[in-house]
């Protein structure tokens, strides 16, 4: 009985959820690691700059949290590898095509408006394009791995990206590039990642260093399925990618150069939670897709049993943590930590309650709800700008993801019926 128990239940456990989680709090540990010790090789406000272009990747690679989502419910629903194969291939090739321009255009502005922002070093933001682009084919191949199940495989591959970027971005700052090497880093870190994610594949059909660009249409066909349930993605994760670093972007623009750093290191603490239980919600992905709802409720209450220990946490301990995550005295700004806490906390428990929504085709809901989230989270932001614009911002964070939040209950609700 013992050795059924092993092999059906506890092997499956093991290698499913808690290797991946492990791997992924590796991952989640390296990457904020890129911070303290980044923060201890540039200066205050160089600091600042890499905060900020890092936040300008996460708005531009808003794109990786839909394609890793589309990639799942593809590789969930793919009937045959092979199938699944050209599926994951083509959704691929699409999203290069949209990405690119998207990359071209936004790195164009943000290298002529590196004089309004502050920025010391605009050659940084091509090097942020690169970065975005080479996140792309990466992406989806991490999601493929998930969709069939190869959680351990996708822990290795996000330990071994994370501390890519990390020694990357280091030797390259050390080497004398500034800001702009810690940028590259992230490129450089991220493209090996990929071509191990190529080779730990078990369903791969070649190995492709550069994915092919020319796309059937016949391939297109394969993926059509998911057409509505992307376009609901893209709009609702950019929405909460946005939404998640909109205090960081309106530190930069109000706050002095040296101020807006200060801002960043609380800005960077408060963001742990998302880092924390984004691993959660790919594992409730493959779950929720296939209609799996007592699964699926179990991930949501872990993500928010995490969001409540996060909170508590930083309304005692937020100065040291901060000091120890990025090595810079924010005490001008620690009375903002509780409240970008709790306004991530919510933006965490969103993001999980909005991939489930669109994994289980509840478009309607997950549309109108955001809608609704970011009109309310305008309206507050706007009222409260007079006050502290980045308390505004904070403000706006929560009553957005509330918003969301208040959607995915309705949908959980029609799952039990």
């Amino acid at each position: 009985m013992f050795t059924t128990f092993r092999k059906r239940y506890l092997s499956k456990i093991i290698s499913g959820t808690l290797l991946f989680y492990a791997f992924s709090g590796i991952s989640s540990l390296l990457n904020y690691a890129f911070y303290p010790i980044i923060g201890r090789v540039v200066s205050v406000g160089e600091y600042g700059e890499i905060q900020f272009l890092i936040s300008m990747f996460t708005q531009l690679a808003v794109g990786f949290v839909v394609l890793n989502i589309i990639a799942i419910i593809i590789s969930v629903r793919s009937k045959t590898a092979t199938e699944q194969s050209e599926s994951v291939q083509t959704l691929n090739r699409v999203a290069l095509y949209i990405m690119t321009p998207v990359v071209v255009i936004s790195t164009i502005i943000l290298f002529f408006m590196h004089s309004a922002l502050d920025l010391r070093e605009p050659v940084a933001v091509i090097g942020l394009g690169l970065a975005v682009l080479v996140s792309v084919p990466y992406t989806t191949s991490v999601g493929k791995l998930q969709g069939n199940g190869q959680f351990f495989e996708s822990g290795i591959v996000g330990v071994v990206g994370a501390l890519g970027k990390l020694l990357c971005s280091l030797g390259l700052v050390l080497l004398g590039l500034g800001v702009t090497g810690a940028i590259l880093g992230v490129g450089v870190g991220t493209f090996i990642a990929y071509l191990l994610s190529l080779l730990l594949d078990n369903n791969k059909s070649r190995l492709s260093l550069i994915p092919n660009l020319f796309i059937k249409k016949h391939r297109l066909q394969q993926i059509a399925h998911v057409r509505s349930q992307s376009v609901v993605a893209i709009f609702v994760m950019a929405s909460l990618t946005i939404l998640s670093v909109f205090d960081t972007v309106i530190s930069r623009i109000t706050l002095t150069h040296t101020d807006a750093g200060q801002y960043a290191a609380v800005a960077t603490a408060s963001k742990i939670i998302l880092a924390a239980t984004m691993p959660l919600m790919w594992l409730a992905l493959p779950h929720a897709t296939r209609g799996q709802s007592k699964d699926t409720r179990k991930y949501l209450m872990l993500t928010s049993l995490l969001t409540i220990v996060f909170c508590a946490s930083m309304l005692i301990f937020s100065g040291p943590v901060v000091r120890l995550l990025t090595g810079i005295d924010a005490s001008s700004y620690l009375r903002f930590s509780f409240a970008a806490s709790i306004a991530m906390s919510l933006c965490a428990i969103a993001f999980l309650l909005g991939a489930i929504m669109i994994s289980r085709g509840y478009l309607k809901i997950v549309t109108i709800s955001t809608l609704i989230g970011l009109l309310a989270g305008a309206v507050s932001f706007f009222v409260a700008i007079s006050l502290s614009p980045v308390g505004a911002a904070i403000l706006a964070q929560a009553v957005c993801s509330l918003f969301i939040i208040t959607g995915g209950i309705i949908s959980i609700k029609r799952d039990l019926r």
